[in-house]
């Protein structure tokens, strides 16, 4: 398998080399390092956005509208990590 570009040394794509990844639904979880919850806190089961968390949903946003060739679906921002559909 292919290093992805700009990776750490010894990392690898997890993708296979034969599958065609195009045109599919992926479900997206990235975590903060050590899951520091760097994102807000979740306030009487609600979760409230601190100013890292907003940007986080604003670029999530941004992506939808600076890439043609991606369509978002539903996200969620957690304190500790953020899930979302394209």
């Amino acid at each position: 398998m292919k290093r992805f570009v700009n990776s750490s040394p010894g990392s690898r794509s997890r993708r296979a080399d034969h599958h065609d990844y195009r045109g599919g639904a992926y479900f997206v979880t990235t975590n903060t390092r050590k899951r520091v919850p760097f994102f807000g806190t979740v306030e009487r089961g609600r979760m409230s956005l601190n100013a890292f968390g907003k940007i986080v949903a604003e670029e999530w946003t941004r992506t939808g509208e600076l890439r043609d060739e991606v369509s978002l679906d539903t996200f969620i921002v957690v304190p500790d990590h953020v899930h979302g559909l394209l």
